[in-house]
């Protein structure tokens, strides 16, 4: 029994829009000119609407071995235009943002540090290192707050405690 011809999957996916990057580097070629004559600003979303695909198909061609120069090409293309604009000062938080999720520019940042004072990390180790006092068992286990539990009136004396006579008088 045969597989009916509209069940078969589709092994080859979807058909490539270019066969060759020379006919991609065509339709770029095109676009670039036909932004530089008409003023037009030249956008990756621009680039991928004249290739007829979105972003993502773009980046896609762009991990294809043959495509990645036509793409490089094109990409640099935009960025270029991009810094051109940013440096005449038109609307500069915009071109920032653009440059920044598209051509992975990022802000610089430096953190300078100074530590100073008389304390060396050999000293702050055998400080940690150090036995503490402890105020009580419950600091200590939780659970020995549980066994600790007096009824009002009741006489408590601390096992293994000496207690003199007359605090014990007092308590």
């Amino acid at each position: 029994m045969t597989t009916p011809k509209h069940l078969e999957k589709n092994k080859g996916g979807r058909p490539r829009l270019y066969d060759t990057p020379e006919k991609m580097q065509e339709v770029i070629d095109k676009w670039v000119m036909y932004c530089d004559i008409n003023k037009k600003p030249m956008t990756m979303t621009g680039l991928a609407n004249v290739l007829g695909m979105d972003r993502r198909s773009l980046v896609d061609y762009a991990h294809r071995d043959e495509f990645t120069p036509v793409i490089k090409r094109a990409r640099a293309k935009v960025q270029q235009y991009l810094e051109e604009q940013l440096v005449s000062g038109k609307n500069a938080a915009g071109l920032i943002f653009n440059l920044k999720n598209n051509f992975g520019w990022t802000d610089e940042r430096r953190i300078q540090q100074n530590i100073t004072g008389g304390i060396s990390l050999s000293t702050l180790f055998e400080q940690a290192n150090k036995p503490k006092l402890v105020q009580n068992e419950v600091d200590i286990l939780p659970e020995a707050s549980q066994s600790l539990e007096i009824e009002a009136g009741e006489d408590f004396e601390p096992i293994g405690i000496d207690v003199p006579s007359e605090e014990k008088s007092s308590t």
